[in-house]
């Protein structure tokens, strides 16, 4: 590769003879660079059209495809830009406002694929509220409910099983009531009421599609003006069990010219249409785009690899 000249760059692959057009188009890039000097070669990631010249440097955007139960979560987050035009958007810092707001977004998002990962519709999601005329302190309540967990566990554990768990504490307001999502046993119901005394838990079963996003949402805007004040139950948006899956994503470089405004789905899946996000961060000033996948109630997951190649 030659080396940079003021105001424009050339570069060169091995074998394709220079013409001496300037590549305008190019982003020049300083790992390429001291890569140069070192000699040490990068992977080309693109013939330009017009100069026969390949063009050396990053990807367009990351892909992280985490797999969690029936559903697929795809994070699409833009990481470098070639072509003129495509230029990131100015940084700015962001208001303390935006920031919270894009923290609340990854936090849902990262809740629903534990959620989707550790249950299912055998499991159940509980409120467990105190009865009037019993309402305990922030404290008092974070007692008992360390006291319920624990018991449960024991419970749990006699019957063979391991107690999974995401809690949530909602405190502002309102009476203090703790919002969980646990596995499922036979005994579940009979357990929780034995082990709650305080209250009337209400038990709903979740869904079968496998995807709890909305859940997940729910969950975060409980707690997310309260969980940092002095006086929270929790000091954390929820708590979980330690036993759970933690889903890890599997992560490609794609280069491309720019996302799909409207992504494809895997053969055997359908894309949740109200699940596709996509803008431009106020944080990073980068593109980014999610989208969730579930599988189809007519379909399979056959094949799926020939769609993730298309995609």
């Amino acid at each position: 590769m030659q080396g940079r000249r003021k105001g424009n760059c050339h570069c060169r692959a091995k074998g394709v003879p220079d013409s001496g057009k300037p590549i305008t188009e190019l982003v020049y890039h300083s790992q390429v660079k001291k890569a140069s000097k070192n000699g040490r070669k990068l992977p080309p990631v693109r013939l330009d059209k017009d100069t026969n010249f390949r063009l050396w440097g990053g990807v367009m955007y990351r892909q992280k495809t985490y797999r969690c139960g029936k559903a697929v979560y795809i994070e699409k987050t833009q990481t470098r830009i070639y072509r003129k035009g495509e230029a990131r958007s100015p940084r700015r810092k962001p208001t303390p406002e935006e920031k919270r707001e894009e923290n609340a977004r990854a936090a849902e998002r990262k809740l629903a694929r534990k959620i989707a990962s550790n249950f299912d519709e055998n499991d159940f999601f509980v409120t467990l509220t105190n009865r009037a005329g019993d309402r305990p302190t922030p404290e008092e309540a974070k007692d008992r409910l360390k006291k319920f967990r624990d018991e449960m566990r024991a419970e749990y554990r006699k019957l063979g099983n391991e107690f999974k768990y995401i809690i949530v504490t909602e405190y502002k307001n309102k009476s203090i009531h703790h919002h969980a999502v646990i596995n499922g046993i036979p005994e579940t119901i009979q357990l929780v009421r034995k082990h709650w005394p305080y209250g009337r838990p209400d038990f709903k079963p979740l869904d079968e599609s496998g995807e709890y996003s909305e859940l997940a949402a729910y969950l975060i805007k409980e707690t997310e003006k309260t969980f940092r004040e002095p006086d929270s139950v929790q000091k954390q948006r929820y708590t979980c069990s330690r036993n759970l899956i933690i889903p890890q994503p599997e992560i490609k470089q794609v280069t491309a010219k720019t996302f799909r405004k409207e992504p494809r789905a895997w053969k055997g899946y359908e894309i949740l249409k109200e699940s596709v996000v996509q803008g431009i961060s106020k944080v990073t000033g980068y593109m980014y785009q999610y989208y969730t996948m579930i599988r189809s109630k007519n379909g399979t997951a056959q094949n799926r690899k020939n769609s993730e190649k298309k995609e």
